[in-house]
């Protein structure tokens, strides 16, 4: 069974200044409290695995590092919304209930959403990423959007699926 965290516990942990070569574990928690880390520096995390039950916020956060969240499960949403990514930013294998909102989400590095499962509606329009961005064999059972994305390193697609379909007017 995962250990379980408070916010206030994430928040001290993940706010934790970048030291290079060092990377705050959070692997396979369970955190049952909303989560508002919004307008915070988060140095190198790795959330893989853990299970968020409230919503999240992670809006206008810089995350100076690395920032991994490889198959975890957000059950009630989560806000990414103007976001800096640093560094390679994986939600590979991660699972996102409710509503997901990246819009306008700057990628500096890779943004890897492969085998992502995106059970709500979500929102990519605007975002920026420098380096490739993937959703390889990802499915997507609501709405999505990526209306004015720049995908400037490419945009990976391969074996995703939309049920609902995906809006990528205009996507470059």
């Amino acid at each position: 069974t995962a250990t379980t965290v408070g916010a206030r516990t994430v928040i001290g942990l993940a706010t934790v200044p970048l030291v290079l070569g060092e990377t705050v574990d959070l692997r396979g928690r369970r955190v049952d409290e909303p989560l508002d880390l919004a307008d915070r520096q988060i140095g190198n995390v790795d959330f893989s695995g853990t299970h968020f039950s409230a919503p999240v916020r992670f809006s206008k956060a810089t995350f100076a590092g690395l920032a991994w969240f490889k198959g975890c499960h957000f059950a009630a949403g989560a806000d990414f919304a103007s976001s800096i990514f640093e560094s390679d930013c994986r939600f590979d294998g991660a699972e996102l209930r409710g509503e997901s909102n990246f819009r306008d989400v700057e990628l500096r590095g890779v943004g890897g959403f492969d085998r992502a499962v995106v059970a709500g509606p979500a929102c990519f329009d605007g975002v920026v990423a420098h380096g490739n961005l993937s959703f390889a064999s990802s499915v997507f059972s609501a709405r999505v959007s990526f209306r004015g994305a720049q995908c400037l390193g490419g945009l990976w697609l391969d074996r995703a699926r939309f049920s609902r379909g995906a809006d990528l007017s205009p996507t470059e």
